[in-house]
């Protein structure tokens, strides 16, 4: 897929590169550009893999579980 941003559209990309922000316009026009290079795919059992959905917005800060992973490995053998 990125090689087909690329190849495509090339623009959009030199604009975030240059300018170091990832505007909402752009935002948008990614996100069309992915949805109609979605469209060119279909699962096996031939229904398209693009995603009709509503747009959800982010969670609020109080609503997000904070968790965290602990790994215990046992020392190395000498």
């Amino acid at each position: 897929m990125l090689e087909h941003v690329k190849g495509s559209h090339e623009a959009i990309l030199t604009d975030i590169r240059e300018s170091k922000k990832f505007p909402e316009e752009a935002q948008d026009k990614l996100t069309e550009i992915v949805n109609d290079f979605k469209k060119g795919f279909a699962a096996t059992d031939g229904s398209s893999v693009a995603v009709n959905e509503a747009e959800t917005g982010a969670m609020d800060e109080e609503d997000v579980e904070k968790e965290s992973v602990k790994v215990r490995k046992p020392a190395p053998k000498k």
